[in-house]
C-alpha cells in the first residue's frame, strides 16, 4: 500500500494524526513478524487503528486498541461516548476489525490484560491522554513488553510539554531516537 492510497482510506477520518505519521504506523506493523502484538493507546475515530491494522493484516499480527472513550476536554475538543460510535463505524468501514481488539477502558486499567496476554510488543504507539504523569505510566508500563520493538509517541516534538518530555527522559535513560516522522518520535531500546 502506498502512502496516497492511505491517504485515501483515511479521508474521512477525523484526527489529528497526519498521513505520514499513519503511514509509517503502518509500514511498520506490515514489517513485524507473525503473531505479533501491536498496542494503541489513545484510538479517538480510529485514524491510527485503521493504519496499523492494515499492516497487521500484511504481517498476521494484532492491534490492541485502547481507549475510554469517555467524557472529558483536552485541548479545547470535547471527547466521550459519540467517538467511540465513530471509531467503531470507520473501522467497520476499513475493513479491519478483524485484527482489531478494542479495550474500552483507561491504559492504566487495560495494562492487566495485557500482561495476562504474556505478549511482547512489536509497535507501542502513544497518543491517549497527553498530561505528563498519565503519558509517562503508559510508556513505563508498556513498554515492559517491549525487548526489540518500537515505541511512536505522538505530539511529542515539543508541541505538548507531557509527550514531549516523556521523550527527553527515555532518551536520557537508554532509548535511542530512531526517527521523527511529523510530531511522532520513535524510540527504541538502545543496543
Amino acid at each position: 500500500m502506498t502512502q496516497d492510497e492511505l491517504s485515501v482510506i483515511l479521508k474521512d477520518v477525523a484526527g489529528w494524526l497526519a498521513v505520514e505519521e499513519a503511514y509509517w504506523l503502518y509500514s511498520a506493523a506490515a514489517k513485524l513478524p507473525e503473531g505479533s502484538t501491536i498496542v494503541e493507546i489513545g484510538s479517538y475515530h480510529g485514524r491510527s487503528t485503521i493504519a496499523l491494522a492494515l499492516g497487521a493484516k500484511q504481517s498476521g499480527s494484532v492491534v490492541y486498541a485502547i481507549d475510554p472513550h469517555h467524557v472529558h476536554e483536552a485541548g479545547g475538543y470535547q471527547f466521550g461516548p459519540a467517538d467511540n460510535v465513530a471509531f467503531m463505524r470507520n473501522i467497520l468501514a476499513a475493513g479491519v476489525v478483524e485484527w482489531v481488539r478494542v479495550i474500552n477502558s483507561h491504559s492504566f486499567n487495560a495494562y492487566g490484560a495485557i500482561k495476562a496476554e504474556s505478549v511482547q510488543i512489536g509497535v507501542l504507539f502513544i497518543d491517549g491522554n497527553h498530561l505528563y504523569g498519565l503519558v509517562e505510566h503508559d510508556f513505563r508500563c508498556y513498554t515492559d513488553f517491549i525487548t526489540d520493538g518500537l515505541v511512536a509517541i505522538h505530539d511529542s516534538t515539543g508541541a505538548w510539554e507531557g509527550p514531549t518530555r516523556v521523550v527527553q527522559e527515555a532518551l536520557a535513560d537508554g532509548w535511542r531516537l530512531v526517527e521523527t516522522v511529523g510530531y511522532t518520535s520513535i524510540l527504541e531500546r538502545a543496543k
